[in-house]
């Protein structure tokens, strides 16, 4: 290199300073002084010289450095061995929150089915029951075998409805109930008969707080000559004519003239046709009201109830 001047100041002489690179100047040779015509006027010896402090600074840095990287690999590992553990933790609460969940799923879904699924259907197979054993009983009260005498519901006499029935407690019955009705208007046709009948069952639904009319059947005679049975009760529910003998017998009111043979003849088609739909044991024990206005009557009745046994 071409240098038209150099420095001789002892503290520029010793080093050069080129970029990125410190030397030591060892040794300068100038052509010129032999060779004026020289092409290098000026030759220098350089040698590059070490960083003292960046070598003593890594040499001191190094172990740090390891110890760095150690601790760095170590805090690395520590990290993700937390991070494993957490991911475990999380993956297991997950579990457990889905475990719960479906359990709850479940435990809805069992309530659900049971309160609108078997609870209604075990409701409606009860409702269905009891409406089909409401039903049967109906039937089977309203059915009349062949002979037996035509019987007014309650529906063609006009009655109330009645509050509540309780079946009978003995079925067939073993008793018959027979009370002669007390002091009433004179029967002339079927109408006095109606209005002594829904008379009779104001009274003891208003007065006496009864459930519908205590009789199960009542007959009405007009005339000496017409007889009529009224249905009451019916024949399996339970009614309210004699005290001790309710759950196991059938009233019969008596209103009108009882003493003529047709009335007798009467009250034997009724019971025969209770015995012919099993409503009535054959051997049934008769229970009359005796009293000194009606013994007479009563004796009748026995008697009708001797001769009916006999014919069976």
């Amino acid at each position: 290199m071409d240098i038209q001047s150099l420095s001789t100041r002892p503290d520029e002489k010793e080093i050069l300073i080129i970029p990125f690179s410190v030397f030591k100047v060892m040794k300068i040779k100038r052509n010129y002084l032999d060779d004026s015509t020289a092409s290098i006027s000026i030759e220098i010896e350089l040698e590059e010289c070490e960083d003292v402090i960046d070598d003593k600074k890594e040499s001191e840095s190094e172990p740090t450095s390891r110890s760095l990287s150690l601790s760095s690999s170590d805090n690395d590992i520590k990290e993700i061995e937390h991070y494993v553990k957490f991911k475990q933790r999380k993956y297991l609460l997950y579990g457990i929150v889905g475990i719960l969940t479906l359990a709850a799923l479940l435990a809805l879904t069992f309530i659900f089915i049971f309160t609108f699924v078997v609870k209604k259907s075990s409701t409606k197979n009860t409702i269905n029951k009891t409406t089909t054993a409401s039903e049967t009983n109906e039937i089977f009260d309203y059915y009349l075998p062949s002979g037996c005498p035509n019987i007014l519901n309650q529906s063609n006499w006009n009655a109330r409805p009645y509050l509540f029935r309780e079946n009978l407690t003995t079925f067939p019955v073993t008793h018959i109930v027979i009370r002669q009705l007390g002091d009433s208007e004179p029967i002339l046709n079927q109408q006095d008969c109606i209005r002594n009948i829904k008379d009779l069952q104001d009274f003891q639904m208003d007065k006496r707080g009864w459930a519908d009319i205590g009789f199960n059947f009542l007959i009405c005679n007009y005339n000496d000559d017409q007889q009529q049975i009224y249905r009451g009760r019916g024949w399996i529910n339970r009614g309210a004519h004699c005290r001790g003998y309710n759950y196991n017998s059938l009233g019969i009111g008596n209103i009108g003239n009882y003493a003529t043979r047709k009335s007798l003849s009467t009250f034997k088609s009724l019971i025969k046709c209770g015995i012919t739909k099993n409503a009535i044991v054959q051997n049934f024990i008769l229970n009359v009201f005796d009293d000194l206005q009606t013994a007479l009557i009563n004796k009748i009745f026995e008697a009708a109830f001797i001769s009916l046994q006999g014919s069976y």
